[in-house]
């Protein structure tokens, strides 16, 4: 008997390590950023972080919000209609303001080349003037010439 308790003496399994190229294929390198492939060939990336919660638990509400939600949401609304209204409002104000403007630059771009305009004629005019007074002038201080008989020269 003690022969054959030494020979049926349980032989104890090693498990398996991931060393192991029986169990699991060499892992495949992928490029620089790309999750790797799972051994069933699984391409969906894992999820970091916390689950969304349509994974966890539901919530033990479901339906109809009470009554007193509602009024807050519906008193939510009507802050953000009215809020809506300004804004468009507002919109509105600017679109009429932005209009307004253009129109008055393009009234200050017409005065100013008709001042420019202006100025050219008014320093025409006076340069032409100048001249003509001035040859006018010259004119008068010259002495004038005798007409006559001629002199004798004693």
């Amino acid at each position: 008997m003690s022969e054959e308790q030494s020979t049926e003496t349980p032989a104890v399994e090693m498990p398996a390590t991931e060393t192991d190229v029986t169990t699991q294929p060499a892992p495949v390198k992928r490029g620089p950023g790309r999750p790797r492939k799972n051994a069933t060939g699984d391409t969906t990336p894992r999820r970091r972080g916390r689950p969304p919660k349509s994974a966890g638990a539901t919530s033990a509400r479901r339906g109809r919000p009470p009554k007193a939600m509602s009024l807050v949401m519906e008193f939510e609304r009507e802050i953000e209609g009215r809020f809506q209204a300004r804004l468009d409002k507002a919109a509105a104000q600017i679109e009429a303001l932005k209009v307004e403007l253009k129109a008055s630059q393009q009234r200050e771009k017409a005065a100013l080349k008709l001042f420019e305009k202006q100025q050219k004629a008014l320093n025409k005019f006076v340069t032409n003037w100048s001249t003509k007074e001035l040859a006018k002038v010259q004119k008068a201080a010259e002495p004038k010439k005798r007409r006559g008989r001629p002199r004798k020269n004693a």
